[in-house]
């Protein structure tokens, strides 16, 4: 099975991009939104754990491209408290955190997203809270 192509962002940040090779790659899209409230659909306790992660998280890193992944991983995190938790759901809790660049490794492979000027358009503004 082939190794995966790396992103441009990657290359560029461990100083292995070349123009003649990598030059018709594009990078990767971002999504220019803040991440917002935590989903409505949250248990009280899994909306704790979103504000929480949101709040630790370095500003700019998480968009509203992440919100599912967030959603997940608070999920899981929260369910980790309880039991039935299983090594399937301990290995996706750290897939999910480690694609988020919430490991000191990863982190270093995530580049913060410059935030969007705000419209005067409240129905701009509404779609950017709820994401």
């Amino acid at each position: 099975m082939p190794r995966p192509r790396k992103p441009v962002e990657l290359l560029t940040v461990s100083g292995t991009f070349r123009a003649d090779r990598h030059a018709g790659r594009q990078a990767a899209p971002k999504a220019a939104h803040p991440i917002g409230t935590p989903p409505f659909t949250l248990a009280p306790a899994e909306a704790a754990a979103w504000r929480e992660f949101v709040g630790n998280a370095a500003p700019g890193v998480l968009t509203s491209g992440d919100r599912w992944a967030v959603e997940l991983a608070c999920r899981l995190m929260v369910g980790w408290q309880g039991e039935g938790f299983t090594n399937g759901h301990v290995r996706a809790l750290l897939a999910i955190l480690t694609q988020l660049g919430v490991s000191l490794d990863s982190r270093s492979r995530v580049a913060p997203v410059a935030p969007v000027a705000p419209s005067g358009s409240p129905w701009d503004r509404l779609a950017a809270r709820v994401g």
